[in-house]
């Protein structure tokens, strides 16, 4: 097994490549949704006084998948650059590619966020305009807040992380490693192979205790448990990129994991949100007359509801990354061009938002096709802003690794 691939004998993956873009735009998505949410969040800065149950659903769902997809995506991705270019290199890359783009981010988006507090105020007259209180009030309440950037942040924290460790993997027996790897490789062709991962996942989300999701941390110092939850999910793409030849395994399957996800989707709602849970173990335990105390239910409901949660965020994560091998292989002008184009939406599109989903305020619409509209115009705002102001320059290459022509896809 080398420790180095030539770059030339790999093929670009673009279902892989297509799967990553989506999940960037699933955050645009999911931030628009949260805008008209049926209950108060403090994740905005403003939300509509119109809410709709189906944001709500919107924000449950993508949570299950989109987070873990990514760093999944990431991971083999980090895995072909290493291996094809070497440490060194490799974390080069990763710094020039995501902690460039994070830092220049951050110094653009934190004052545009903090002048769309007072513009949202200003707008819709919550409270009378003073921007030396309203800046201070700003600054004290979120202090350093990475906003959504913090995928970026966690996932530099686990490149540097693996290009640590690699190393000492690679002190391992050649015949050790491959017998493990062969392991892996049969937990992608079985469905006990979901219920070993799902194990797993299980672990980095019982632990925290009261967590039900997958969760978000924007802070500089992030919770171990959640670089932990993440890096499963780098780590199982980076397995994946190490045998690539499991990819074929995903296919085969793919429907059936995603339709089981959506159904555990659906019983993970009625368990954890519902108080499904506290039902289901108060039946066993009566059916059973059992004698058991309040602490020993409620450790049972966060096991039952947990369990259910691992193993629906790993089926819909085992059907997406299976279903897109599935029907995105071949490469396609429009899929690539998002692709392109993803990374910059990403990173744009929270000031965007936050001006136009006070202006929409006023408008007498139903909160669902606000929804609709809020994350059409800013999809095309960010896309029309990448394709004349990005595409074709420095930034683009930053963001791209290179400056593409400004050539729309139907054209090229």
């Amino acid at each position: 097994m080398s420790s180095t691939e030539p770059q030339a004998q790999l093929p670009r993956y673009h279902s892989i490549d297509s799967l990553r873009a989506v999940t960037m735009l699933l955050v645009l998505v999911f931030h628009a949704a949260i805008i008209y949410l049926p209950f108060d969040t403090d994740r905005v800065l403003y939300q509509d006084e119109m809410r709709s149950p189906f944001t709500g659903w919107v924000v449950l769902f993508t949570r299950l998948f989109h987070m873990p997809v990514f760093f999944l995506v990431s991971g083999f991705f980090a895995a072909f650059l290493y291996d094809t270019r070497g440490a060194m290199t490799f974390l080069s890359h990763r710094l020039k590619r995501i902690g460039l783009p994070l830092v220049y981010s951050f110094l653009v988006l934190y004052p545009l966020m903090a002048a769309g507090d007072l513009y949202t105020k200003y707008l819709t007259g919550d409270a009378p305009l003073d921007v030396e209180r309203d800046l201070r009030s700003f600054v004290q309440t979120l202090g350093i807040d990475l906003w959504h950037l913090w995928f970026l942040y966690q996932l530099l924290i686990l490149c540097v992380v693996a290009a640590a460790i690699i190393p000492l993997i690679r002190l391992v027996p050649e015949s050790t490693r491959d017998r493990l790897l062969d392991i892996f490789t049969g937990t992608v062709y079985r469905w006990w192979g979901v219920a070993l991962w799902a194990a797993i996942g299980f672990l980095t989300l019982y632990f925290p205790s009261g967590i039900f999701l997958y969760d978000i941390d924007t802070s500089l110092l992030p919770p171990y448990w959640m670089l932990v939850g993440n890096g499963v999910f780098v780590a199982f793409g980076w397995l994946v990129y190490k045998r690539r030849e499991v990819l074929e395994g995903f296919k085969s399957h793919a429907w059936g994991y995603f339709i089981t996800g959506f159904i555990g989707h659906a019983v993970y709602l009625y368990l954890g949100f519902l108080k499904g849970s506290t039902q289901v173990v108060t039946l066993i335990i009566d059916t059973l007359g059992l004698q058991v105390g309040a602490d020993a239910i409620d450790r049972s409901t966060q096991i039952l509801t947990t369990a259910c949660l691992a193993f629906t965020v790993y089926l819909l994560v085992f059907g997406l990354f299976g279903i897109f091998l599935r029907y995105f292989e071949r490469e396609n002008a429009y899929w690539r061009y998002i692709a392109d184009a993803s990374f910059w939406i990403y990173l744009a599109h929270v000031p965007v938002i936050a001006v136009l989903a006070p202006l929409m305020s006023f408008w007498a619409l139903p909160a669902l096709l606000k929804f609709c509209l809020l994350s059409a115009a800013t999809t095309a705002i960010t896309t029309i802003i990448y394709h004349y102001c990005v595409r074709a320059t420095f930034i683009g290459e930053m963001l791209n690794g290179r400056r593409y022509p400004r050539v729309a896809p139907w054209r090229g």
